[in-house]
């Protein structure tokens, strides 16, 4: 099942929500919000294919560790990374974010976009906060509801793939709750996941020919991408990407 899940992911631009506008705009409330050393040190946790990767290294011009758990992954990126001459900007890690071995306090700001849904969001603020220095800052982007009243179809299906989704309320108090100070947030736009996401992952699953083979899993992975992709249709205006810049107190 894994398998089948990499190799459909491994053919979109981006594996995950995002684009250069919103990186932009959360590294400018980031900035804003704290004055940074030149050159700050960025771990960039669950870099992916590394698209957004290499935006935050041409918006901050951080020297960036970028950690990933799959390989292929990993590859792409630092195919990139070579191709643009960034290796001196931008380290290429092959590891688990929940058990990653950096030294603490060593990064002035830790990057998530899409990834700290893995760990959940308690557990992974709790589990990276000891690599950030005092005062360090977080940006991460994770899955919220935007506003009660959701119809039960879309509360049905994330309560079976996101159980215990949660709202900016509680989600705020989670943050707090474990040594943070919340100082920005904004939703992503629904571009944030058509152009280099959805769009690209629609076209992948359906020139799909059975490339993936037959099996039960493989069907249900598609089956289930492709109802993903119909509920963001439908349903957008009820859940989506916050994302949220943190400072470590």
């Amino acid at each position: 099942m894994e398998k089948v899940f990499y190799q459909i992911f491994e053919q979109l631009p981006r594996v995950g929500p995002g684009n250069y506008e919103s990186t932009e705009r959360a590294f400018s409330i980031l900035r804003q919000a704290k004055p940074l050393q030149e050159n700050p040190k960025i771990l960039d946790i669950g870099c992916g294919t590394g698209l957004h990767t290499l935006d935050l290294a041409e918006i901050s011009g951080a020297h960036i560790t970028a950690l990933d758990n799959h390989r292929e992954f990993m590859d792409k990126l630092v195919k990139r990374v070579t191709e643009q001459g960034l290796a001196e900007q931008i380290h290429c890690v092959q590891g688990d974010m929940g058990a990653m071995d950096f030294e603490p306090q060593s990064f002035d700001i830790i990057w998530a976009e899409g990834s700290i849904f893995i760990l959940g969001l308690e557990k992974g603020l709790n589990l990276w906060k000891k690599f950030l220095k005092p005062g360090g800052m977080m940006a991460l982007t994770d899955l919220f509801w935007f506003k009660p009243g959701a119809p039960e179809e879309v509360k049905t299906f994330f309560e079976q793939i996101s159980p215990g989704m949660m709202g900016l309320e509680e989600a705020t108090q989670v943050i707090e709750a474990c040594g943070y100070d919340l100082t920005g947030h904004f939703q992503l736009p629904d571009s944030a996941w058509w152009k280099d996401f959805y769009g690209p992952l629609e076209k992948v699953l359906k020139d799909s020919g059975g490339k993936y083979g037959n099996t039960p899993e493989a069907l249900g992975i598609i089956e289930h991408l492709q109802k993903e992709i119909y509920m963001f249709r439908k349903y957008s205006e009820y859940y989506g990407y916050f994302f949220f810049i943190l400072e470590n107190k």
